[in-house]
């Protein structure tokens, strides 16, 4: 029992073991998730797992009857505004540390990417105002049936740069061959997820992403910073689960979806400042007892 309990203190004081459980968990509780939604939550199909409403939108929405202030409203309003915050933060703490190089430059494509966010959320708020609910059921792959053979052309081509350029922003480590190739399967797949699905599709394709590219860095690179960051991610991962199972009961009191989308830069904010406090401690006298050799 007590080896037990002295292996899992060292699993905790491992910067390297513990990041590379937290990256594994939330690798698959994101999986799982994502598997889990879009074969079981289909509207009209019953489910004892996720909430009705969650089902229904796809998302926990509140306000919908609300012009400007859905959910999807208010993520655009605070995702806008944690934005600017991040990016304050980062500009008065990136290279700080040799050995927040690679912090910076993850919290900095993170802050860039929520923008995108933030702007696909203020898009559904607007397109959940003018379309019907047939068409938030259907499919990419519906709508491409519709169309000719240039504009079928031309948004297939848009959709596979969306995501080259996606995944080489996460995985800029990786050759652009392999991106390409792997732009194909992750592409295919959201043409036939329902529309008020697919921003949960991606977001699941970005955390696998970042997990498989984190996982693979050298161990050199799995110190503190690695470790803070991985403990964000797999926070963040846990938080689709509350939205989905406990809509209407927890959610919709925290924004609706509204509580997913703050998890993302608070959690990663939180990571990047708990880095630089960690790596600059002694230069700004945060810890002023030093370690004698």
């Amino acid at each position: 029992m007590y080896v037990g309990y002295e292996s899992t203190i060292a699993m905790f004081n491992n910067y390297e073991t513990f990041g590379n459980v937290c990256q594994a968990v939330g690798a698959a509780s994101v999986l799982l998730y994502t598997i889990l939604v879009l074969f079981f939550a289909k509207p009209g199909a019953g489910s004892n797992v996720f909430d009705q409403q969650f089902v229904t939108d796809g998302y926990c929405i509140i306000n919908k009857d609300i012009p400007y202030w859905s959910s999807h409203d208010l993520c655009f309003y605070w995702d806008v505004l944690l934005v600017m915050i991040g990016g304050i933060v980062y500009h008065a703490l990136k290279d700080s540390s040799p050995a927040m190089k690679e912090s910076d430059e993850i919290f900095k494509y993170t802050i860039l990417s929520h923008l995108m966010h933030a702007m696909a959320h203020g898009f559904l708020g607007h397109h959940d105002r003018t379309m019907n609910e047939g068409e938030k059921t259907s499919s990419i792959a519906e709508k491409y049936l519709e169309m000719g053979m240039i504009e079928l052309t031309l948004n297939v081509l848009v959709g596979l740069a969306f995501w080259f350029v996606m995944l080489k922003a996460i995985m800029y480590k990786t050759s652009n061959s392999f991106i390409a190739l792997a732009s194909i399967p992750a592409f295919t797949g959201i043409i036939f997820v329902r529309t008020n699905m697919t921003l949960g599709y991606v977001q699941a394709i970005i955390a696998m992403a970042a997990a498989s590219e984190k996982l693979n860095n050298s161990k050199v690179e799995k110190n503190f910073d690695y470790c803070a960051l991985s403990v964000a991610s797999m926070a963040i991962s846990l938080v689709p689960w509350i939205e989905s199972m406990a809509c209407e009961s927890v959610a919709s009191k925290f924004g609706g979806h509204l509580m997913y989308d703050l998890s993302i830069p608070i959690f990663f904010m939180v990571a990047y400042v708990s880095s630089w406090i960690h790596f600059n401690k002694d230069s700004y006298g945060i810890v002023t007892q030093k370690k004698i050799d």
